[in-house]
């Protein structure tokens, strides 16, 4: 599916520049998506081969080891990226997807030995199931996604990033998909995006560990407005900040930085805050 169009873009942009690092990585990031532990290795090594101090190439060979079950080679990976200086891993998990078992194993096993080493590590932590969507999509649900968070922060990730929430109660709707209660519904959430949000936080140890969420696509025009408010909503629910790559980046540089600025701007400003 999604992972072998990473691979195929990943070759093509590979074939134009074969000594490009960054795609290398990409690749063999992508090849980790798939389950394909050898080619993860290939590409790794072949990044490595090109520049040894890449960090996340060797906490990408630690994660094949792990999928070969070579669990001394992938803690050996992550002690490679801390000599290099690393201060710290991430990884990304796709909850529901049939990797997923997968990835939470290799993730807690490289990040237990991140902290064993003094380093902080980050999760991505998203939905991937189109089973578990009905009327609304429920990979952005407030009590989906904050479920995929408390495993996160329970395999030992320090900051979670999360896409915003957008609705509320798929596991009300998906059967089998998970337990709840009415009460989460009807007294702990509302249908207010802060409230939302602060769902998510909840479950990431009540803040104890940090909650980024994700900024979405570029659309265009709206993209500052969208920032800015996703900014607000995530630090008056409790979080710790926004991550915008694509509403920046794919922009000139003046519109990028000017969209930075503010969603910083609403980070420093003591006015906003818990509500």
């Amino acid at each position: 599916g999604e992972a072998q169009e990473s691979i195929d873009a990943f070759t093509r942009a590979l074939k134009s520049k074969p000594t490009e690092t960054d795609h290398l990585l990409n690749l063999a990031n992508a090849h980790r998506l798939a389950n394909h532990p050898l080619e993860v290795i290939k590409y790794a090594m072949e990044a490595l081969a090109i520049d040894a101090n890449l960090a996340v190439g060797h906490f990408l060979i630690g994660c094949a080891h792990l999928r070969l079950d070579q669990a001394t080679e992938a803690i050996k990976a992550v002690q490679q990226a801390y000599d290099l200086g690393a201060a710290g891993v991430g990884a990304t998990i796709y909850f529901g997807s049939p990797e997923s078992g997968r990835q939470i194993q290799e993730t807690a096993t490289a990040f237990e030995e991140a902290h064993r080493l003094g380093m902080f590590t980050v999760l991505w932590c998203y939905l991937r199931n189109s089973d578990i969507n009905t009327d609304q999509d429920n990979h952005v649900a407030a009590d989906a996604t904050a479920q995929a968070n408390h495993i996160g922060v329970t395999i030992e990730a320090d900051i979670i990033k999360q896409k915003l929430p957008e609705n509320n109660g798929a596991f009300n709707q998906v059967k089998g998909f998970g337990k709840t209660h009415k009460d989460v519904y009807d007294k702990l959430t509302t249908d207010h995006p802060i409230d939302l949000c602060r769902w998510q936080v909840a479950n990431c140890y009540m803040g104890r560990s940090g909650l980024i969420n994700s900024g979405g696509a570029s659309s265009g025009a709206t993209d500052m407005a969208e920032a800015v408010m996703t900014a607000v909503v995530n630090k008056r629910a409790g979080g710790l900040g926004l991550i915008s790559g694509r509403k920046a980046f794919q922009r000139p540089m003046a519109d990028g930085v000017e969209l930075l600025n503010a969603i910083q701007d609403v980070y420093l400003d003591e006015s906003i805050s818990i509500a």
